[in-house]
């Protein structure tokens, strides 16, 4: 990967770019001590954050769910055999939570953006729970922010989940599997970093026990805040 790197810097950066920008300060180091850029390097929140998402809302009556954005996540071939005993257990974790949610009486509204690969996640989560649970697929980025919109909170394990949420003005409690989710509550004053949950690979995001409990009582106690709040 870093030899296509240092061929696109050879090719295009050293030639054509004066200033470049990222999002988390660990993309900063790996361009500067990795990749050897010279050039001036600007750490900025991503824009869709910034994003004027009210201009896309309709209705702004909630639907008292609690939408969550998981992923199929170890279980593929990006990663090494090594890792992917560790799907089960995250699966397993996933479904922790939306019991918590269940348990405080609200909807667990499970969101995924593409419905080509992930449809057969969302089944395994509807094999499970049922009619407890809703399923949506956003067709594109206006439908996924009236439907986030509608939710009381969200608990997001991709990144632009989390933005998103952030951007609409919504509790969110994110799931850090990769630096620049790190790096994009670094933008912020983010209340929950107690609560805030971690999936490792030990090279996206330093290797994390998972212990499916603590999943349960971290979302447990971020629903108990978001009802004191409201």
């Amino acid at each position: 990967m870093w030899v296509f790197f240092g061929i696109c810097k050879w090719l295009y950066i050293d030639n054509f770019v004066d200033e470049v920008t990222v999002r988390d300060k660990e993309s900063y180091r790996q361009l500067k001590e990795i990749v050897k850029v010279t050039q001036n390097i600007q750490i900025r929140i991503d824009p869709v954050a910034e994003m004027n998402v009210n201009k896309y809302i309709e209705d702004t009556q909630d639907d008292n769910s609690v939408t969550l954005i998981f992923t199929e996540y170890f279980n593929s071939t990006y990663f090494d055999k090594k890792h992917h005993h560790k799907w089960d257990l995250l699966f397993e974790s996933f479904c922790f939570q939306i019991n918590a949610v269940i348990d405080n009486k609200m909807i667990p509204k499970l969101v995924f953006f593409q419905k080509d690969t992930e449809s057969n996640l969302a089944n395994k989560f509807l094999n499970i729970f049922g009619n407890k649970i809703v399923i949506e697929y956003p067709a594109e980025y206006k439908e996924a922010i009236k439907t986030l919109n509608k939710s009381k909170a969200i608990i997001s394990f991709r990144l632009h989940g989390n933005i998103l949420a952030y951007a609409l003005k919504k509790p969110f409690l994110p799931i850090i599997y990769h630096h620049k989710t790190a790096g994009f509550l670094e933008h912020i004053d983010y209340p929950f970093l107690n609560l805030v949950l971690e999936v490792g690979d030990g090279q996206n995001w330093k290797d994390v026990t998972i212990i499916k409990e603590e999943w349960y009582q971290k979302t447990n106690l971020f629903i108990k805040e978001l009802k004191n709040e409201l």
